[in-house]
């Protein structure tokens, strides 16, 4: 192999072996503190029972003698136990997750629409279009709409255009001073062609 690549191996190598060690030190570390701690508290304990043990002027634990007021405290507590074992489970109220989820879920369906109620209050104060604002659809209600009708003129086959041709035609012969035939006549051709075509469309 070249010099330059097998130096550059070499480096990593030598890289690659520094992370190992720093790793393990970080490792044995942690183990050593893991260690001295384990150690002080065994001290600790071990120092805690010699002290118990001094406090006892024979080898032996002597024998307590319980007093009166102990032994009464402890049969209330077994009487109170006993009742608590005796209560009837079946008069208490069970609730399950579903139960409480329903519960969570209806609160939420109310808060919402109390939400929603305000939103709306607050946009129909500003509403302009009356069919929305008094809590409408927003189209005029099905009784007040009017039929449409047709623009007179529309798809009539030419009639109220030959008609608005005739009247400008009268309206240039008043004008001009002129006969109202010699005007459809240059216009048409003839007063009879002109009528014809009126005929035809009517």
């Amino acid at each position: 192999m070249l010099p330059d690549v097998n130096e550059r191996i070499e480096q990593f190598a030598q890289e690659h072996s520094e992370k190992k060690k720093k790793k393990k030190n970080k490792h044995s570390k942690k183990v050593k503190k893991e260690k001295k701690k384990k150690r002080k508290k065994q001290k600790c304990q071990i120092q805690s029972e010699s002290t118990d043990n001094s406090s006892i002027p024979g080898k032996e634990k002597t024998w307590k003698v319980k007093d009166k007021k102990t032994e009464k405290e402890c049969d209330s507590q077994s009487i109170q136990h006993d009742e608590w074992m005796t209560v009837d489970f079946m008069s208490i109220k069970t609730v399950s997750s579903s139960s409480l989820k329903a519960e969570k879920e209806t609160l939420r369906q109310i808060e919402q629409e109390k939400t929603q109620a305000l939103e709306q209050s607050k946009l129909l104060e500003r509403e302009l279009n009356p069919y929305w604002k008094d809590g409408g659809t927003g189209l005029p209600p099905e009784n007040c709409i009017l039929p449409v009708t047709k623009a007179g003129g529309v798809e009539d086959g030419g009639l109220s255009w030959l008609r608005k041709s005739c009247q400008r035609m009268k309206e240039q012969a008043q004008k001009e001073n002129r006969n109202f035939e010699d005007i459809v006549a240059e216009k048409y051709g003839s007063m009879e062609i002109f009528q014809s075509k009126l005929k035809e469309v009517e």
